[in-house]
């Protein structure tokens, strides 16, 4: 976080976003469920760094530490977000940074370039790591997908349950009693529940 309450990713920028694309960014109240997962993730990077050789041993073991702390202070609603945090992960780093300072925006934003991502991989408990890292994000597709597919198949349906009941009031088909239901109002009527 810099001094001006920018997010972590404005160093180079000379003001801050506008507030509609601030707002636009800002994840927190959905994925701060998932502060658990990303503290385990950034373990699994501090320990990387370590075996690289880019953090000595009790670097590595400060850090880890201090997002555990943070990690577990969310978990329990004792933690302070900010309002310039966009997501769970700047929280987190935000956090840890002002606890430990530079040690901090400098391990928990280092590039992953030099780390063996299948070490990282086997950290978290995957089998495997992505072979490209534009694929694994965007690997969030298929969710998309499905929600679309629901929707249409969804928007279908109800166009056929529509013109059913059409077809049923006009006398052009008739439903058996055992897929219908009656009305109080009209009794001759078989709603097609």
């Amino acid at each position: 976080m810099s001094g001006d309450d920018r997010p972590l990713w404005a160093g180079r920028f000379g003001r801050p976003p506008a507030p509609e694309a601030a707002a636009l960014g800002r994840s927190l109240g959905f994925d701060v469920r998932l502060a658990r997962q990303d503290a385990e993730a950034s373990v699994a990077h501090v320990r990387g760094l370590r075996d690289a050789g880019l953090l000595d041993a009790e670097e590595a073991a400060r850090l880890e530490e201090a997002v555990r702390s943070v990690a577990g202070e969310i978990a329990e609603g004792r933690f302070a977000f900010h309002p310039a945090d966009e997501d769970v992960h700047s929280a987190i780093e935000r956090a840890v940074t002002e606890r430990l300072g530079p040690l901090g925006a400098g391990a928990l934003a280092t590039s992953t370039l030099g780390l063996d991502p299948a070490a990282a991989a086997r950290r978290l408990g995957f089998d495997r790591a992505f072979e490209n890292s534009i694929d694994a994000v965007s690997s969030r597709d298929a969710v998309q997908e499905l929600l679309a597919c629901c929707a249409i198949a969804g928007t279908d349906l109800s166009r056929l349950a529509a013109a059913l009941l059409r077809w049923t009031e006009l006398g052009w088909a008739e439903l058996d009693e055992a897929d219908a239901t009656g009305s109080s109002m009209m009794p001759q009527k078989r709603n097609p529940d």
